[in-house]
Parts: C-alpha cells; structure tokens; sequence
C-alpha cells in the first residue's frame, strides 16, 4: 500500500480484503502516471493533474457553439448528453445549468457572462438617482368609450381644434396623445381608439394613465366596447369619470344608463357611490367645463409629483415607420427631463433623440414629465407599451447597448419570446400573486352565483381577480384582453366557436369550458394550487461510514466508505457527523467504484468519496447524502 502513497496500516483497520483490495486499485491509477518505469524511488514525485482552463461563455449557447469554443467535436457533447437521458440536436440551445456542466467535464472552469438585463438595471437604477427637483406634474387622462360615442369631438372641443377631420371615417384609428393648457391647469389627453379591433391599443393607453374619462353616449347605452374600456380603466386601478354625452339628443335615457353602469360598479356620487358623473354635449359644448373641473379636482387630489430634472423616463404610446423620417414614436414623458441629442432605450431597441415635435407639430428642444413628444432617431421600430429610458453617454452607454444587442439575440434564439419587453421595470419586483379570469356564462341569472362561487375558492396569499364577466360566447374581444392582461377565460354552459379557440391559441390564452359548477370550482382550485410557491423540501438519500482515510498527493484526501442505507449519489450534497455533531456541508466531489467513476452507490456496498474542500475527515465518520427538492403544496 505505500507505494501507490497510502499511509499506515492502522487507517485500514476494519476494511476487508476485498475492499482493501478495490481501494488499491481505486488509487492506483492516479498514481500510476507519476512513477517512471523501472525507477528505484516510485514514491518520490506524483505528477499533478494539469489545471483546468477558465472559459467565459454567453449565456444562450447552441450545442455546436459550446462545442467550437471548447475545441471539442459536437458528437462528443450529444454523446455526453445522451448519456444523461437527453436527446438534444446540435442546433439546440443549452441552459447555464447545463453549459457549465458539459464545459466541466471537457476540462474548463466555465464563467458565465452578466445578464444583460443585469447592466440594464444597474446602470437603470444610476439615472434613477440623478433625478432630482421634484414637483407637481399635469395628470394623464385617457378618454375611453364605444365607438361613435364622442370621444374624440369631446377632446377636439376642448383643445380648439379638428382632430376628426383628420381621421379616416372621422373615427380615430390610433392612440393620440395632446396636451391641453387650460384655465384650470394642464392636462394631457390620450384619446383611444374606440372600435373593437383596437382592444389591445385601450388596454396601454389604460395602464399609463392617471384618469380615465369614460364616454357614453346616453342615446346609445353601455355597448360591448363600453364595458371593455371600464375593464381595462379598472384592471389599471385609475379614478374614472363618467361624460354622459349627447345629452343634446331627443331620444336618451340618462338613468337607465346610469343603472347599467352601476352593474359595473360604477354608481354616482349623489346616489351613494364614488364616481363622478358629468352630463356632456360635445357638439353644443355643454358640460365640458364641469368636466375639466372635475378632472383637475381627482388631479389635485391625487397629489400627482415627478422629478423634473435628470436622465428622462416615460412610455411609447405608439410608433410608425415614416417614410420621410425613418422609425418615430410617440413618447410619454413620465419622469426626468428628454433633450435633443440623449441617447436612450426603448424595449429592446434604442437610437438618439434626432428632433421632437409636439402634438401640433412644431420642434420643441426639451420635454418634461406628462409631456407627449414625437421622437425621431430611434434604430428600429418600438412597441406601443415599451419602457422608454435615457441613458448616460460614454462608456457607460457602450456597455448599456452591448447588453441590449445580448437581449435582442437572446430574444430572437429563444422562442416564444422569454425576456420582458421592460426589463428595466422588472427590477426585482414581484408582482402579488394573482389568479385573473374572464367569466363568460349562458344565461345572465346564473353570473352573480358562479362569480361568487369562483371568488370564495380563494385561499392563502393568492387573490382572484375576475376582470370581465359576461353573458354569451367567448369572442375576440375577450381573447385580446385576456392577452393582456394574463388572463384565463372560463366558460359555463356556452359553446366555444373553432375559429374563437384557434385565435386564443395563437395568442397563448387559455380557455376552458364547463357544465358543471363543481368541475368549474375544482378546475380553479387546481390553478391556485399551481400557483402556490412550492416549498423547499431536504431529502435525506443515503448515509455511508468512513472506514479507511487515504492521501493522494494529487486529490487530497478521499474516504474509503460503506454505504450503511439508501445511495450515495456524485455530486449531491452532504453533511458530515463526527460523534453526533455536525462538521462539514458542502458537496460529494467524486465517486468511485472500484476503477471507474460513478453516478450513485447503492446500500452495502463500498466506495470512495471525495468531498469538496475538505480534508479533515476522519475513520468513524458518518458522510449524509442528500438534496433539496421543491414539493408543491397539497
């Protein structure tokens, strides 16, 4: 035994001949390179394994990339993940996990880049802090509705001029954002389109709102796009107004719309509720003082501030590809100050501010909060909803866009698309934890006992939100807003169109239809259940006894042991107990059988082990093997 540089006999006492046996050969490899054939001293000199090299790898990487840069043939790595159980074609892309697992066993200690939505929210964060002067700012009101209620004659009286002439069928066609200078304060207008096609636009304009100003015609009623529009203002958590328009008209009916409102929760101040209701005439310009009073009144009492100097931040309302300018777009100011020539990121695109223009068309140098600007100068087109962001020029900004160029290929290679389109506003927040439904159902005496039910299904810390509730069949309407909002739509005795189910799947939304309320409930208990956070639960594998300690000049030391019950599995982890008392937690490093390296040792068997940076073991000690699983919650 001393030649192959195992101590004394004494650290073998209780081993048997077979294992004494199989631990001599266990070593003997490792120090069969180290002795020169035909040497006098073969104990003098073992020869070190050389170091692993050190590698810096992206993060999203194929199978045959990870292979070019570890100057390893791709079969080899296919090979090594078919040995794992996993089928994977060179074109793949790998997660860290595994990358890092394929470059260990190539020989190289793999270091994975930053995320780049890491160096977004660093650098973020810093433009953050140079904000500064923080004051009043002029609140943002949406003017939401049914088509043709006057949405956009009620604005365009208001700012003295003739949008509608503008727009094709003197409906309006995108999100239009103006800002209004009036007695009473400014204010700045989002007008949104009203017909159904546009529900994806409302939903954005109702998320960067203060105020929404719900328009409905009295002569006309609460319409699907009405209700739609009072979902998307109250899924956003705004105050809303209500302009009783057209009251002009011969033919209305002021108090039935008021009572098909209150079914919405929407219930006038006089009669008890909280909402603000203003009879309006866009056309004979009736009302729309009151309502700017009104909407400057819920302004003043929202205490609304924001910084005035600093990096600027705010929202793209829209964006178009100008033939004449290139990609423009639309920009809320929310915080900060937008100049001329700042560098900034919008998604995952960014660009220059070129020049800006107001919401009449005229250059303006300089755009403060709730203020909307026309931005050239962008690379690509934005999305309509993108977190808008300046960034500081210099160093910092090359490293800024480097890890955007990161997030857009990372976004590209890995679909459907898995990174946010703000990563800058997912700066380790998390959102409470939320069960959003659409409830559409056959008969209207049934809605109110099936909400109910669904609502009292709730438990722990997970609320249950319906969004929209509604008699009749799933439409596209539904599909778009359970999109956005990330919503599961649920149906009871309603039959689901083919072409309804084939637009949810297209856009990723789940739709399931019951005739049966227990189904129904059991059905929602079990989505509560998944949302559940899992607990994190130690399971104990195995337990093996050291019973011969050897010390090999290129490993250290390593522990001949027995496994006393359950396995012993490489590169779990593992406690070690000496006299009952607890004096090492880290990992099993190696495992050996006899000569080869293996995955796991069973009970009564033996085998050697080696443990991550630790030496001081000793004979008599107990090696626990375990791992940490997650375990949903029952």
């Amino acid at each position: 035994m001393r030649e192959l540089g195992i101590p004394a006999k004494s650290h073998m006492a209780g081993v048997d001949p077979e294992t004494a046996e199989m631990l001599k050969e266990y070593f003997a490899e490792k120090s069969a390179g180290s002795q020169a054939a035909g040497t006098a001293e073969p104990q003098q000199v073992v020869k070190e394994a050389p170091p692993k090299k050190t590698l810096v790898l992206q993060r999203c990487m194929a199978v045959e990339e990870l292979a070019a840069s570890l100057d390893a043939p791709v079969e080899s790595l296919v090979a090594l993940l078919r040995s794992e159980g996993k089928e994977v074609p060179a074109t793949r892309v790998l997660d860290v996990d595994t990358t890092v697992r394929l470059a260990s066993k190539m020989g190289y200690n793999v270091q994975i880049e930053e995320r780049p939505q890491d160096a977004l929210i660093k650098i973020a964060r810093e433009s953050d802090q140079q904000r500064r002067d923080v004051g009043p700012r002029a609140p943002v009101v949406t003017i939401m509705g049914h088509v043709d209620h006057g949405k956009t004659t009620i604005l365009d009286e208001i700012r003295k001029s003739k949008i509608t002439e503008a727009e094709p069928g003197a409906i309006t066609q995108h999100i239009g954002a103006y800002y209004v200078k009036t007695p009473r304060g400014d204010v700045v207008f989002l007008d949104t389109p009203g017909h159904q096609a546009f529900t994806a636009m409302r939903a954005r304009g109702a998320h960067v709102t203060d105020i929404v100003v719900l328009v409905v015609a009295v002569d006309d009623g609460v319409m699907p796009q009405t209700q739609e529009a009072i979902r998307h203002a109250q899924d956003a958590g705004v105050p809303i107004i209500v302009a009783l328009n057209k009251i002009d008209k011969a033919k209305q009916n002021v108090e039935k719309v008021k009572r098909s409102l209150a079914q919405f929760g929407l219930i006038p101040e006089e009669e008890g509720g909280e909402t603000i209701f203003v009879p309006t005439s866009a056309t004979q310009r009736i009302g729309l003082e009151t309502l700017l009073e009104m909407i400057v009144l819920v302004a003043e009492m929202m205490e609304l501030r924001a910084a005035h100097k600093g990096p600027a931040k705010g929202v793209v309302i829209e964006s178009r590809v100008d033939r004449g300018k290139g990609p423009v777009a639309t920009v809320l100011v929310q915080e900060g100050l937008l100049r001329r020539g700042d560098l900034f990121v919008a998604g995952i695109t960014s660009g220059k501010v070129r020049a800006m223009m107001d919401d009449r068309g005229r250059t303006v140098k300089e755009a403060g909060p709730s203020m909307p600007v026309e931005v050239m100068g962008f690379d690509a087109l934005a999305e309509a909803g993108d977190a808008f962001y300046v960034i500081p020029k210099g160093r910092k900004a090359k490293e800024y866009l480097e890890s955007l160029e990161q997030l857009q290929r990372e976004e590209d290679r890995t679909k459907p698309r898995l990174l946010p389109r703000e990563p800058l506003l997912a700066v380790d927040q998390q959102e409470e934890a939320k069960l959003k439904l659409i409830l559409k159902v056959d008969v209207y005496g049934s809605l109110g006992a099936i909400s109910n039910a669904i609502l009292g299904v709730a438990k722990g810390d997970i609320e249950i939100e319906i969004i929209h509730s509604g008699v009749g069949s799933v439409t596209k309407a539904d599909v778009s807003l359970a999109a956005i909002a990330g919503a599961q739509i649920i149906g009871f005795g309603i039959r689901l169109e083919p072409q309804i189910a084939a637009f949810a799947k297209q856009q990723g939304v789940k739709i399931k239809v019951f005739d049966v309320i227990y189904t129904l409930l059991d059905y929602v208990e079990s989505l509560l259940r998944l949302m559940e956070k899992p607990t994190l639960v130690e399971e104990t594998l195995g337990t093996a006894e050291v019973r011969a300690v050897f010390s090999i000049p290129s490993a250290g030391k390593v522990a001949g042991c027995f496994v006393q019950n359950g396995r012993v599995v490489r590169d779990a982890n593992a406690r070690v107990f000496r006299n009952g008392q607890e004096i090492y937690e880290g990992r099993i490093a190696s495992l050996k059988r006899f000569k080869k390296d293996v995955k796991e040792v069973q009970t009564n068997f033996d085998c050697g082990i080696g443990l991550q940076n630790f030496q001081d073991i000793e004979v008599g000690d107990i090696i626990e093997c375990y791992h940490v699983v997650e375990r949903a919650p029952e």
